[in-house]
């Protein structure tokens, strides 16, 4: 009867070994398949340490968002949604969504300005859309903007890093324009 039961215990065991087997089989190949047709559609990544920091200002990459077509972009971006038109609506768009925060003791009205990106395939980006944001940004406060390129010969799958350049400027808290801050910055962004 002891053997009855070791045998049992035995064939109980590796029965319930394979099916935790199957379902962690199965179940990962599910999750593999989403990542699969979603890559050629649209991919979103998160930036971290894409920043840079002078004179009290701090700006960042906070992540960027590569669709296979503006119309699939203005579902998750509200941005592309506002300045989707026929020109544009089948190009490979790229969200850049931004952060600038002012660490001075005073207000600043801040000027951002864009500059087209080179891709990691030698394409330059088309900007489409770069100025939204409130420029006037209180001391110790922050705020969120968008860059929105579009692209016409890299696809989704294609685009893996991008560099960026980006003019910043702002008026040191003071009525005098002579002596407004201005600087060119680089961003180098991977997609991981």
């Amino acid at each position: 009867m002891w053997v009855i039961t070791m045998k049992v215990k035995k064939i109980l065991s590796l029965l319930i070994i394979s099916l935790i087997s199957i379902s962690v089989l199965g179940c990962s190949n599910i999750r593999e398949n989403k990542v699969k047709s979603n890559s050629t559609k649209y991919k979103i990544y998160e930036i971290k340490d894409v920043e840079f920091y002078d004179e009290g200002i701090t700006q960042a990459i906070e992540e960027v968002g590569v669709f296979n077509n503006m119309t699939d972009a203005s579902k998750k971006y509200k941005i592309c949604e506002d300045i989707l038109n026929n020109e544009n609506k089948d190009k490979v768009t790229v969200v850049v969504k931004f952060k600038i925060e002012n660490n001075n003791d005073f207000t600043i009205t801040n000027y951002t300005s864009v500059r087209p990106f080179v891709t990691n395939t030698g394409e330059v980006g088309d900007l489409i859309e770069d100025n939204i944001y409130d420029v006037n940004i209180d001391a110790k406060e922050s705020n969120e903007g968008y860059a929105v390129f579009n692209l016409v010969k890299t696809t989704v799958d294609e685009l893996k890093n991008l560099k960026m350049w980006w003019i910043v400027g702002h008026n040191n808290g003071t009525d005098n324009y002579d002596d407004d801050y201005c600087n060119d910055i680089k961003f180098n962004i991977e997609l991981k």
